[in-house]
């Protein structure tokens, strides 16, 4: 009878034992869950609070922290959707709102519906969708904001400007401290040349968060448009404070110090940016505006023709080495590039002249949007160019020059899948 009592106490002890050991492992589960729960809320108001402040970088840095605690949260997705939007990057927004309709089994709610409108706003559609936004302002509903802001970006990307102009004004109507409105309303102004309205705008912008740079470096260059260097030579400075590596910055404080005269200043922040980025054909042209000013005629030649080499459209330099061959006394050389001047302008014109006048009549004529993209890869801005050209195909899918255009750039960054199924199209009727 000992022996039994003695294993039977025993195996009581064992049972005590392994209950112990599960009772602390469901503590430690629930612990780890409340752990978990609340680091999930954390992120999520942080993230919200960060998006009504419009500080995109870092709302989006706190959703992918709650997104890994939560992956398959319809709210979290939802709400990376319309960040992801808001800092330009449309195909992760595209891929957040599919996986809501994953996530709901195909089904959307209105919420997902809006975002899914507005994204189509700013991917190019913008005409076709606003009848479907419209009703969320002039109803007053209380999505009106995110809807003009929308709005105003996709009118913007499609050059539509007195459409932007018009969505930004009641936008700034109904949320007048708004910054995306306020820098909105900066850049068109900017685009009318009124700089003094622009400059109110972005100061506007900045005095409601002055952490923002990209508001900052706005303001600075529009300070250097209508030559307040003085000024703008602040605002770049400070923004290097804070980020030494900004690269727009830093072109912009040597463009700023060389119009106020300190040559030497914007030659060492020039030599210093060109070590990093030796091919920047902007830092190029601009280190040969230096030594032109400072009277080293050869040294500006060859910087020049540097930039020229690797961005032949580069305007500025080539008005500049015309400016260079005269003081070389090298007059023979200057027909060549005098022609080549005559080219761009010319084409600038005729682009200019689209995006003003033809396109805003005819925004749905593919070859209109075909030829502002072949002007736009003359002037060497190749984005510009593909937008244009997809343009074309969106209302023509068979445009034979537009099709061709497209296949080149493809082909040239090796993508032989899809530019292969851009070529059937060429032979069909």
């Amino acid at each position: 009878m000992g022996l039994v009592a003695r294993v039977g106490g025993w195996k009581r002890k064992l049972l005590w034992f392994l209950g112990l050991v599960l009772l602390l492992g469901l503590v430690g589960l629930g612990g780890w869950l409340i752990t978990i729960h609340f680091l999930t809320e954390h992120h999520l108001r942080e993230a919200r609070r960060a998006a009504a402040r419009q500080r995109f970088p870092q709302a989006w840095e706190h959703l992918c922290k709650a997104n890994a605690y939560r992956p398959r949260s319809t709210e979290i997705h939802l709400l990376m959707a319309r960040v992801a939007r808001q800092k330009g990057d449309f195909a992760g927004a595209d891929e957040h709102l599919r996986r809501c309709q994953e996530l709901r089994r195909g089904r959307q709610t209105a919420d997902e519906q809006l975002e899914q409108l507005m994204l189509r706003a700013e991917m190019g559609e913008v005409t076709k969708v606003r009848p479907l936004l419209w009703p969320y302002v002039s109803e007053g509903r209380p999505e009106a904001s995110l809807v003009l802001e929308a709005l105003s970006a996709g009118y913007l990307s499609e050059h539509q400007y007195p459409q932007a102009d018009h969505c930004a004004r009641k936008w700034l109507d109904i949320d007048p401290d708004n910054i995306q409105a306020l820098v909105c309303r900066g850049m068109l102004e900017e685009g009318q040349r009124d700089f003094d309205k622009a400059q109110w705008f972005y100061s506007r912008a900045l005095d409601l968060d002055p952490e923002r740079n990209d508001v900052r470096l706005r303001l600075a260059s529009a300070l250097v448009s209508f030559q307040h260097d003085g000024e703008a030579i602040t605002h770049f400075q400070r923004l290097l404070r804070r980020d030494p590596d900004h690269l727009a910055a830093r072109l912009g404080l040597a463009h700023a110090l060389r119009n106020v005269g300190r040559l030497k200043e914007a030659r060492t922040h020039l030599e210093d940016f060109l070590r990093d980025h030796p091919d920047e054909p902007s830092a190029l042209t601009e280190l040969g505006q230096v030594a032109f000013d400072a009277g080293d005629f050869a040294d500006a030649e060859r910087a020049f023709r540097k930039a020229l080499r690797i961005d032949p459209a580069q305007h500025h330099a080539i008005y500049s080495l015309i400016m260079c061959l005269r003081r070389l006394g090298r007059q023979s050389e200057i027909p060549v590039w005098t022609k080549r001047t005559a080219e761009l302008e010319k084409a600038q014109r005729r682009l200019d002249e689209i995006l003003r006048r033809d396109y805003q009549e005819r925004p749905n004529d593919a070859d209109l949007c075909y030829e502002a993209g072949a002007l736009s890869e003359q002037l060497g801005s190749q984005n510009e160019a593909t937008h244009w050209y997809s343009k074309a195909l969106q209302h023509n899918p068979y445009h034979q020059k537009a099709l061709k255009a497209v296949i080149k750039g493809l082909d040239k960054r090796g993508d032989k899948e899809q530019a292969d199924e851009l070529r059937a199209r060429l032979t069909e009727k």
